[in-house]
């Protein structure tokens, strides 16, 4: 939602900085380009191919014309396609970022409810600090004490092993199939 913030102040921004009349000029252009920001900050990495493939497109279609200082037949360059083009990329490289911290915080958050269950389970002393966290873990709705077994024998096997099958008997030295040569031997007496 930042990141989407962060863009459409870009595009603003920038609208205004270049004189430019994208956002508001055309409704239907505004809503293609909404469409597309929209598209570029759902799947960031997708939306940042897309936005360099249209800057290249875009600058690969102003070569060859002719260049009036800054204006291209009195149209300036700028105005068709680098706002909103340039708040894409600000919003996609933002939540890039943005997702990329709030990964590291829920990280760290996880690691101190693992490290808090460990202390829990050991008894082990704690500072005030871990007191807090402990008291707020305490207080959420999902939180279960684990209740102690009792004297467990850390040697005894969890599970006890099943017989599933018996042991199979070796194959008898003589046994009553005929022999692969015999049965060719037998095949070729019926023939005769």
């Amino acid at each position: 939602m930042l990141s989407l913030v962060l863009a459409l102040g870009a595009w603003g921004y920038l609208d205004v900085a270049f004189e430019c009349t994208t956002l508001t000029g055309s409704e239907s252009l505004v809503v293609l380009w909404m469409l597309l920001m929209m598209i570029a900050l759902s799947s960031p990495l997708l939306g940042l191919f897309i936005v360099l493939v249209m800057n290249h497109i875009a600058r690969a279609s102003l070569r060859g014309r002719e260049w009036d200082g800054e204006r291209i037949s009195g149209v300036s360059h700028s105005s068709i396609w680098l706002p909103p083009l340039a708040a894409i990329f600000l919003g996609v490289i933002s939540k890039l970022c943005l997702s990329f911290i709030s990964g590291i915080i829920k990280d760290s958050v996880d690691v101190l409810y693992l490290c808090s269950a460990m202390d829990e389970d050991n008894g082990t002393a704690r500072n005030q600090v871990e007191n807090q966290f402990h008291s707020i873990v305490k207080n959420m709705p999902d939180f279960v004490v684990a209740v102690p077994v009792g004297n467990v024998d850390p040697e005894a096997p969890i599970a006890t092993g099943v017989v599933v099958a018996s042991a199979i008997a070796p194959l008898e030295a003589e046994t009553n199939l005929p022999s692969l040569g015999r049965r060719n031997d037998n095949c070729n007496k019926d023939k005769r």
